[in-house]
C-alpha cells in the first residue's frame, strides 16, 4: 500500500493547531522544476491542488555549503481522491476484555496459564525432552555448530554442552506434577510476575502461557506508566517454559515449521488472507496492511505482516518505531506509534503477534482545509535538505571520513502522522538521576508527507569507505515527515527519522 505525491491534491483541514509541536523551517519557496506531462486543474476549484494527473517530476539542487548533491526524482504520482479531517487522539492501554478477547481471536479456546517466566519441568517432561536431546545429537543437525557463526571465543562443545545438561536435570528429581493457576486476564503489578526483584511503581501486567497444536506460545498485556512512560502494548510469540540446553527448546519447534525454501506468491497471498481475517476479529479499528513480505532468516524463512491505523480509509504513515521513550530533552515522545506486526510460516503458523497504542478519537474537525501547492511542497523539501552538510551525513553514518554526498527522492507518501497538542512538559521528573521532560499531552492526527529514497557518499579517496543507505539497511531511506499544511517537521526527540539523526547528532 503505497500513498503516492498525488494524494496531496486532496483537500486538507484547517490545522489551526498549537506549534509548539513543530520544528519550523525556512517559508516553502516556489522552486524551479520540471514536471512532465501535468495539468494544473481547469477551475477556481483547482487552483490550490496538486495537479489531477502528474506523471513525472524532477529537479536537483545543492546543499547551503555546497557538499550534498540532492535530486527528486517522482517517477509515479497517481491520483489518489479524497480527503482529510483533523483528528484529536488520546493513548490508552488495553482494556481486560480486550485482552481476552485478543487472546481468543489468536488462540481459539486454548488453556491460558499464568506465567512467571521458565517454571522447573515435569519427570514426564523432562523425559521426553531427553528422548529429543539423544535423537538431536545423533542427528546432521548438529552439524550447523561446526559453522563460522557458531564459533566463539575459545573452544565450542555443543555436544558437551547438552550431556552436562543432562546430567543437571536428572529424570528422578523432578516432580510427578506442577501446580497451575488459569489465567483470568486481571492486570496485575510487574512484582507478581517478577518476584524477588522489587516493585516497579505504576507497572501492570497479564503474563500467560497456553499451547495450540503443540506449539507453545507466551501472551502478555502491559499497561506500564512508570517515570512517565506510556507503553499500552499486546505480544506473542513461540516460547517454551521449561530450561532447554543451547536454547533449542523454540528453535525446535520453528525447525518443524519454517521451510528452508522462500515462500511462493501463493503463500504470501494465502498468509496476507489470514491476516486481513485476524485483524477484523481483533475488533480495534480499522487498520491497513502496509507490507506482507517474505523474511530471510538465514537458515529459514517466514512471512512478516505489518498493518497501520486507518481513519476514514486514510492510512498513518509507517516510520520507524521510537528505541527508547525517555529522555532529558524536552520534545521526546513518551509512548509508541500505533502499529501490528505478525509473522508466519509459510504455511500460516503464527509465530509471533505485536500490538501497540490503542487510541480513542476525541474530537474530530468538521471542515476541510487547504494544503501546500505542489511548488510549496518542493520549496518546503528543498529547504530542509539544503540546511544538511556531508559532514552531518558522514559522521553519522560513516565514520567521520571525508566525503560529498549524493541524496535521491524518489518517493513521498501521504497520511496521517501523531503532531502532539502540546510539546510543554507538564512535569519534569528524575529518572535515575536524570530530568525527565514528561508530557502527557494528547495527539492531532494531521495530513503529512513522508520522503523516501536513498543516499551515498563519495569517498575523498579510493581508499576511504563508500557508504550507501539502501545497500547496507535493506530499505528505502525515511529522510524526513513534513506537516502538509506548511511544511515544519514532525518528529519527535527520539525520532528515528534520517535528517533527524543528523540534526542531532
Amino acid at each position: 500500500m503505497k500513498r503516492k505525491i498525488a494524494l496531496l491534491l486532496s483537500i486538507f483541514l484547517t490545522l489551526s493547531l498549537c506549534s509548539c509541536a513543530e520544528k519550523e523551517t525556512d517559508t516553502p519557496a516556489e522552486t524551479e522544476d520540471s514536471i512532465i506531462e501535468i495539468s494544473r486543474g481547469e477551475t477556481a476549484a483547482d487552483v490550490n491542488k496538486l495537479a489531477a494527473s502528474a506523471v513525472a517530476y524532477t529537479d536537483s539542487f545543492q546543499s547551503a555549503d555546497g557538499t550534498v548533491n540532492v535530486e527528486i526524482n517522482l517517477e509515479d504520482a497517481s491520483l489518489y481522491d479524497g480527503s482529510f479531517q483533523t483528528l484529536q487522539i488520546t493513548p490508552r492501554p488495553f482494556t481486560e476484555e480486550e485482552v481476552q478477547h485478543i487472546a481468543r481471536v489468536l488462540f481459539g479456546d486454548a488453556v491460558f496459564y499464568e506465567s512467571n517466566g521458565r517454571r522447573e519441568a515435569t519427570k514426564s517432561e523432562l523425559l521426553e525432552q531427553q528422548e529429543v536431546l539423544l535423537a538431536y545429537l545423533d542427528s546432521d543437525a548438529m552439524e550447523k555448530y561446526n559453522e563460522p557463526g557458531y564459533q566463539g571465543i575459545g573452544t565450542f562443545d555443543p555436544v558437551g554442552a547438552i550431556r552436562s545438561f543432562m546430567e543437571r536435570h536428572p529424570v528422578e528429581d523432578a516432580p510427578e506434577s506442577i501446580e497451575r493457576t488459569v489465567c483470568d486476564f486481571q492486570y496485575k503489578p510487574w512484582s507478581d510476575y517478577h518476584p524477588g526483584i522489587g516493585e516497579v511503581e505504576n507497572y501492570y501486567q497479564i503474563a500467560a502461557q497456553t499451547e495450540v497444536d503443540g506449539i507453545p506460545y507466551y501472551f502478555d498485556a502491559v499497561n506500564n506508566t512508570n517515570a512517565g512512560i506510556r507503553v499500552y502494548h499486546i505480544g506473542a510469540y513461540i516460547n517454551v517454559e521449561i530450561e532447554w540446553p543451547l536454547q533449542l527448546g523454540t528453535e525446535l519447534h520453528y525447525d518443524k515449521l519454517l521451510s528452508k525454501a522462500e515462500p511462493t506468491q501463493e503463500q504470501l497471498d494465502a498468509v496476507r488472507e489470514k491476516a486481513e481475517k485476524l485483524i477484523g476479529e481483533l475488533n480495534m479499528g480499522q487498520w491497513m496492511i502496509d507490507s506482507c513480505e517474505a523474511v530471510d532468516m538465514l537458515q529459514y524463512w517466514k512471512i512478516q505482516v505489518t498493518a497501520v491505523p486507518a481513519i476514514n480509509g486514510i492510512p498513518m504513515l509507517r516510520q520507524p518505531q521510537l528505541s527508547s521513550l525517555r529522555g532529558e530533552k524536552e520534545g521526546t515522545q513518551n509512548c509508541y506509534y500505533p502499529d501490528l506486526r505478525m509473522s508466519f510460516s509459510a504455511n500460516g503458523d503464527l509465530l509471533d503477534f505485536s500490538l501497540d497504542t490503542p487510541v480513542e478519537i476525541s474530537w474530530e474537525s468538521e471542515t476541510e482545509s487547504r494544503v501546500m501547492s505542489f511548488s510549496e511542497l518542493m520549496g518546503s523539501i528543498k529547504a530542509q535538505f539544503s540546511r544538511y552538510s556531508a559532514h552531518q551525513y558522514t559522521e553519522q553514518y560513516c565514520f567521520g571520513e571525508e566525503a560529498s554526498v549524493e541524496v535521491m527522492i524518489d518517493r513521498i507518501e501521504l497520511g496521517y502522522d501523531m503532531l502532539p497538542v502540546s510539546q510543554c512538559p507538564t512535569e519534569v521528573l528524575e529518572y535515575f538521576g536524570s530530568p525527565l521532560w514528561v508530557n502527557n499531552s494528547d495527539f492531532y492526527l494531521v495530513p503529512a508527507v513522508a520522503v523516501y529514497g536513498n543516499f551515498r557518499t563519495v569517498p575523498a579517496s579510493e581508499e576511504a569507505y563508500a557508504f550507501d543507505y539502501r545497500q547496507k539497511y535493506g530499505e528505502d531511506a525515511l529522510f524526513t515527515i513534513l506537516n502538509a499544511a506548511n511544511g515544519s517537521t514532525i518528529a519527535p526527540e527520539n525520532s528515528g527519522l534520517v535528517l533527524s539523526l543528523l540534526e542531532f547528532w
